[in-house]
């Protein structure tokens, strides 16, 4: 983890530790309360995943099962 992202996320856990709210968190230590936000949703989008939201829009195939009917007796 480099030193930004190790910076924010001690901040993101803070904000848990001390259970108020990141708007309040953020006033208080001076912080980019918008920036604080996107580093809650990069942290908290998966281990290893630091893709920022303006990277575009991602896809993912879905697959739709043929519902399956049980006979009734």
């Amino acid at each position: 983890m480099n030193k930004k992202a190790e910076f924010w996320s001690a901040h993101v856990a803070a904000v848990k530790q001390e259970a108020i709210s990141t708007s309040a968190y953020a006033k208080q230590h001076g912080l980019s309360v918008k920036s604080l936000y996107r580093w809650q949703r990069v942290l908290h989008s998966g281990p290893g995943i630091t893709k920022p939201a303006s990277a575009g829009p991602s896809f993912v195939a879905v697959r739709v099962a043929t519902p399956t009917v049980a006979a009734v007796s």
